[in-house]
């Protein structure tokens, strides 16, 4: 029986993790698990662009052997112990680099599909890595398919450590049975360690990769198709829907309080899609993330100016429809260091059902959602108090607004599209109306 010096070497260096030996300094980049070539194109055993291993300068994506894009992240970024289910510091809980990534992908030269998630800690243990796909640009309410699991994803490709590298369609399923095509473990994934710590010890890489020709051959995508993607890890060995998921790449989840739906639909809405073709060694990358919706302070007939807030120094872009016949009026303005802003001398005063709305540019983000926020000039005599606090949780669940945000007994109404909501539970419910 023949053995490689590398065959040897990734036995002990496996041998040491399994035992939760310590791994040397010197072995950051190495290659403990290894696949094919497609995830290691000069075959020397490592992920770092030598075999000297990274170089420990803090930052290791700029020394990645295959060029790779950070995906989203919004605010902050990814957050390490912000985990739904599995141990702190796990094999689930993902890392960020200094820049708040920990997730990253690539379209190489063959067109092979390739991402790496940054985990802080590794076990042999059988869990899942799942990349979401929204192909048809459409999610949440605004997608006919979308349940209350599954907000909106048409593909997902995902890692099982324990089995495979799979690609299943999901669209309007909560579960990942429609499996199209299914990849070794021993060719499609490697584990490396990387180039960064946390929470005491070294980082690891999990790599897999999926050839491109399979999705446009699925589902009809090319790699000029505009996506949208999310990554999760999960404490079972299967994919994101079905398993308990744990970790959504590029955010801090704490801040969702356990409504999983709620993360999808922000991180979907806060990205601007991007085809594959764009994400090539010598390509862009991905855009910024996008600004965050501007709001629009309450407005009643008679007003002759309308207040908001949007992202510090964002401009806000401002459309007033008039009921009157008059021509739709288009302003510019610029929020201020602490994100207000204010639109005065407007070209009519406004009436009851009036209607406005906004978007915003922030310096170094992507334009928001076009007129993500609009609001109906209401008839001043007639108003009650405005809510305390504007912010709630929506999802395909429902709406959750915070405890003390309104009124006691106000009776609160919610409108889609200008279409009044019948709702059918509720914190207090009683003939079709929720208070």
């Amino acid at each position: 029986m023949r053995f490689t010096i590398h065959g040897v070497v990734v036995f002990l260096v496996s041998l040491f993790l399994i035992l939760g030996g310590e791994v040397l300094a010197q072995s950051k980049g190495f290659i403990f698990e290894t696949g094919s070539s497609v995830l290691d194109p000069d075959q020397n055993g490592y992920v770092s662009d030598s075999t000297s291993g990274f170089s420990n300068d803090g930052y290791d994506v700029d020394e990645f052997e295959i060029t790779m894009f950070p995906m989203i992240i919004l605010g902050g970024g990814e957050v390490s112990g912000d985990i739904g289910s599995g141990p702190n510091c796990g094999f689930t809980d993902l890392s960020p680099d200094t820049n708040g990534a920990a997730v990253y992908t690539t379209l190489d030269d063959s067109n092979n599909l390739i991402f790496r998630f940054r985990l802080s800690d590794y076990k042999p243990n059988a869990k899942g890595y799942t990349i979401l796909i929204d192909a048809d640009n459409a999610f949440g309410s605004f997608d006919t398919n979308s349940t209350s699991i599954n907000p909106g994803f048409e593909i997902a490709l995902f890692l099982r450590t324990n089995s495979d590298v799979s690609v299943a369609d999901i669209d309007g399923v909560d579960n990942c049975a429609a499996i199209d095509t299914v990849f070794s473990l021993s060719t499609h994934h490697q584990k490396a360690i990387a180039g960064q710590e946390s929470c005491g010890d070294a980082d690891y890489l999990y790599d897999f990769y999926v050839p491109f020709s399979v999705l446009t051959s699925a589902f009809g995508i090319t790699t000029s198709t505009p996506l949208r993607m999310i990554p999760v890890t999960s404490t079972s060995n299967t994919c994101a829907l079905e398993g308990s998921a744990s970790d959504v790449g590029g955010v801090d989840d704490d801040a969702y309080g356990g409504c999983l739906t709620c993360i999808y639909e922000d991180m979907i809405n806060g990205q601007v899609a991007t085809p594959f073709d764009s994400l090539c060694a010598t390509c862009s990358g991905f855009p910024p993330a996008r600004t965050a919706c501007p709001a629009i302070n309450e407005a009643y007939s008679g007003d002759t100016a309308i207040t908001g807030s949007a992202a510090i120094n964002a401009q806000v872009f401002v459309e007033i429809h008039y009921t009157d016949g008059a021509a739709v009026e288009y302003d510019t303005i610029t929020a201020d260091g602490t994100g207000n802003w204010s639109l005065n001398a407007l070209d009519s005063i406004l009436d009851q059902n009036d209607s406005i709305t906004a978007t915003a540019l922030a310096p170094g983000k992507s334009i928001s959602l076009t007129n993500c926020v609009y609001r109906w000039v209401a008839y001043a005599s007639n108003c009650t108090p405005q809510i305390i606090d504007t912010s709630a949780s929506i999802s395909t669940k429902g709406i959750c607004g915070a405890l003390g945000s309104a009124f006691p007994g106000a009776e609160i109404r919610v409108y889609l599209n200008g279409a009044l909501q019948t709702p059918n539970a509720g914190s207090i419910y009683a003939t079709g109306t929720v208070t």
